[in-house]
């Protein structure tokens, strides 16, 4: 759960009139619960714990409501899908890495793709050298570039239309078919639009992933989970 220890009345309340309005299928009287009890995380923890008994609570926690706080801080695996949320953030970080570790790897076969780098002992004019150089440079910079815009910027409207699971599903199908169509590319330019619409993924999946472990994680897994973004 949440900490909003620090956060004060009046913005606390603010913030449970937009998240109300926002998804008007919440229960008012459980989304107040819940802030509350994030709020004074801390006490209802004790007060479940039984080191507390001469106070009267401001939420009257169930016996499983009680259970749950607990073994938030004290189980490991107290959430239901956490491991799966792990592998999920994991295969994400690793898919990243591959697709990035791929892009450099063309620069060994360009000439299968009408990139004609000449040799440096080669005494024709590097007039047409410096062109396959920037051909070379920019295919291998145009994922880098499209993750960044727009891929980045997108994931705002792709996550609030599909959510966090629908934003990585999507960047998935994105980077499946620009891994199929450079696989079939046989000019640089074929390699180039596959590799934007492979950077745009990238840009989707490397804003979307972190954020579905930080949010669906407990704080005894949330810096673990967003760390095994980094790791893969």
């Amino acid at each position: 759960m949440a900490s909003y220890s620090g956060v004060s009345e009046p913005v606390l309340r603010r913030g449970i009139d937009t998240l109300c309005k926002d998804l008007p299928s919440l229960e008012r009287d459980e989304v107040e619960r819940a802030a509350e009890v994030a709020k004074n995380g801390n006490y209802y923890y004790r007060l479940s714990k039984g080191l507390i008994t001469n106070l009267s609570p401001v939420v009257e926690l169930t016996l499983d409501e009680k259970e749950s706080l607990v073994a938030e801080r004290e189980r490991l695996f107290s959430q239901r899908g956490m491991l799966i949320i792990i592998c999920t953030v994991s295969l994400a970080a690793f898919l990243q890495g591959h697709v990035q570790s791929s892009i450099n790897a063309m620069s060994l076969f360009v000439e299968t793709v009408g990139i004609d780098i000449q040799r440096q002992d080669d005494t024709q004019s590097n007039g047409a050298d410096s062109t396959a150089q920037w051909q070379l440079g920019g295919t291998n910079a145009i994922p880098f570039l499209t993750a960044a815009f727009p891929g980045a910027p997108l994931s705002l409207p792709v996550n609030y239309c599909l959510g966090r699971r629908g934003a990585l599903g999507f960047s998935a199908l994105l980077i499946i078919a620009s891994s199929i169509g450079s696989a079939f590319a046989v000019t640089w330019q074929q390699i180039l639009g596959a590799r934007i619409v492979g950077g745009v993924a990238m840009g989707i999946k490397a804003v979307s992933a972190p954020i579905l472990a930080s949010e669906t994680a407990v704080g005894y897994w949330r810096g673990s989970t967003i760390l095994a973004w980094q790791l893969w």
